[in-house]
């Protein structure tokens, strides 16, 4: 995933919501507590958001994390009957995949210490938490335990 598909469609989206609200950058960080230079930061594509700031993203624009980062263009989301956590989410997908830590890390490309710290109850920044959708076959909102469709 490059930042420059990212910024694209998080500037669309955000240019979408403020045409249909009426709010700015300005008055959406007020609104929403979320710091102004951090939105410039997210439309210039200086810096991705957090998986945090992805579902407070998608809980406001009510769709999927996975519309915002741009693995899909179905706007579409379902809620789960029962939410689980990531560290849940990751054990079950581990064990269906039947793979270790260490081979999902050398798979990934990521390292080993990342991958230690998520059984602590770490969350994956952006960019692992799509390569770890990528390897299970699942949406990151399953991966994050926001839905319970793959």
């Amino acid at each position: 995933m490059s930042k420059s598909k990212f910024q694209n469609n998080l500037q669309d989206i955000f240019a979408e919501y403020f045409t249909q609200t009426g709010l700015n950058i300005n008055s959406f960080a007020v609104k929403f507590n979320i710091s102004e230079s951090k939105i410039y930061y997210w439309l210039s594509g200086t810096y991705l958001p957090s998986i945090k700031s992805y579902i407070l993203l998608a809980d406001i624009f009510q769709c999927s994390v996975d519309y915002l980062i741009g693995i899909t263009e179905d706007k579409t989301f379902v809620k789960p009957q029962n939410p689980v956590s990531f560290l849940t989410r990751f054990d079950q997908m581990m064990q269906e995949k039947g793979c270790t830590k260490y081979s999902l890390a050398k798979y990934c490309k990521i390292g080993n210490s990342a991958v230690s710290k998520w059984s602590k109850g770490k969350i994956p920044n952006t960019e692992n938490m799509v390569r770890l959708a990528e390897f299970f076959g699942c949406s990151v909102d399953y991966l994050i335990g926001r839905t319970d469709i793959k």
